[in-house]
């Protein structure tokens, strides 16, 4: 189950999409693949090309793959349970910037030297390392992104899947 939550600038009427969670069009089988798989939605979700060819070089070269936090398949539905899916959209504010960011976290086990590694994609490198995770009810003041005004003006929450 996913949340996606909008927010209107009254100033100039820029529209802010967040999403929280992961929904079923994000299927586990559509991320084990590297991302140049034809099933592969890891394009859709991540923009960035470093950390594409990262996320390849891990899958293919590296015998990656997701961390679980618990046991999550279900043997009688031949299922992972959505709610401890190894990836997802998390909120995360810059203080910096005063800006909320709704971007897909995961992360990925691999060996390298004989040795177990974890990598998880370091956006932080693109806004200052400044972000720090929060929950929809938490946020704070939103600053517009196109004309820096104030967007605490909620215009649509919905339950996705």
């Amino acid at each position: 189950m996913g949340e996606m939550i909008e927010f209107k600038c009254p100033q100039c009427n820029y529209n802010l999409e967040l999403f929280e969670g992961i929904g079923m069009l994000f299927d586990y089988e559509k991320f084990i693949h590297p991302t140049k798989h034809p099933n592969s939605m890891w394009s859709k979700v991540i923009k960035s090309k470093d950390i594409l060819r990262k996320i390849d070089d891990l899958f293919l070269n590296y015998n990656g793959k997701f961390i679980y936090k618990k046991e999550v398949y279900n043997e009688e539905s031949d299922e992972y349970s959505d709610d401890y899916l190894p990836y997802g959209y998390k909120l995360y504010y810059s203080k910096k910037r005063k800006m909320v960011y709704s971007l897909f976290d995961f992360e990925i086990e691999y060996i390298e030297n004989g040795k177990k590694k974890i990598y998880k994609p370091e956006y932080e490198k693109n806004i200052n390392y400044d972000l720090i995770p929060l929950e929809y009810e938490l946020l704070p003041d939103v600053k517009c992104p196109k004309c820096g005004g104030s967007m605490n003006e909620l215009m649509l929450f919905v339950n996705w899947d």
